[in-house]
């Protein structure tokens, strides 16, 4: 497959995003209900304001998409990618491994040294991605302090975590 091009999307790229967006396959997993174009607006307005959001072009076409989220502080070396989402035309055809890998390498030329993926569990496919991209199961969720225990709760959401940066102690 030929590398694709990354980059923070703009504008321009409105029309291409929201069809991937609200695609039947793909919107269940990005927190969203199913809306107009209207109300995409201010939704994709804070995707383009976080200054994380790319875009990724294959052919010259927006094929995908993620969030980048460089943690701060001491966690500086550690970036959050998702949501992260391709056209239903790239699916099954390794695009959105290819994507999350080129995402990766890109990041960890900038410095990254540890990356979080989360998908949701009930989206067999992120799972499989994600599984592919780590080569080895994803581990679950972090379990929140004891205190927030209260019952309830969602188990919906999968996470992993992997690459070479130092170890952390103490939360």
């Amino acid at each position: 497959m030929t590398t694709a091009l990354h980059r923070l999307a703009t504008w321009n790229d409105f029309d291409r995003v929201y069809e991937i967006y609200v695609d039947p396959a793909v919107i269940p997993y990005l927190g969203f209900e199913p809306m107009s174009r209207a109300d995409f607006r201010p939704v994709y307005q804070n995707l383009l304001a976080s200054g994380v959001f790319h875009v990724v072009e294959l052919e010259g076409t927006v094929d995908g998409f993620y969030k980048a989220v460089r943690q701060e502080g001491r966690s500086s070396h550690v970036v959050t990618l998702g949501p992260l989402a391709v056209a239903p035309e790239r699916r099954g055809s390794g695009f959105a491994a290819t994507m999350l890998e080129e995402a990766i390498s890109q990041l960890r030329a900038a410095g990254v040294l540890r990356f979080e993926l989360m998908v949701e569990a009930d989206n067999p496919r992120g799972v499989r991605t994600l599984t592919a991209a780590r080569r080895a199961p994803p581990a679950p969720r972090r379990a929140p302090p004891p205190a927030r225990r209260t019952g309830g709760g969602s188990a919906r959401s999968r996470c992993a975590s992997f690459g070479s940066g130092p170890r952390r102690s103490g939360g």
